[in-house]
């Protein structure tokens, strides 16, 4: 399994925000299967994970700050915030 995968799927929705606005202005309605295919490849993987969190939470911590203080930025995905 990929270490960072709640991460990745969480800016690869945030990255293509812009793409999709670009696109959107030049080719009108027609952008929303793009949009319809990253959502479906989204839940694709989000989808993937039930097997993993049927035992046990996913959970991915990142420092954000280190100094003067210690701040973390996590992300856990359990049986109830996964679907």
């Amino acid at each position: 399994m990929i270490n960072n995968l709640l991460f990745i799927v969480i800016l690869a929705a945030f990255m293509s925000a812009p793409l999709v606005y670009l696109l959107g202005r030049s080719y009108g309605k027609k952008v929303s299967w793009i949009v319809f295919f990253i959502l479906i490849g989204m839940a694709t993987i989000y989808a993937g994970l039930f097997s993993t969190i049927e035992h046990s939470v996913i959970l991915e911590e990142y420092r954000w700050i280190v100094s003067p203080v210690e701040i973390n930025f996590g992300l856990m995905a359990d049986g109830l915030s996964i679907p």
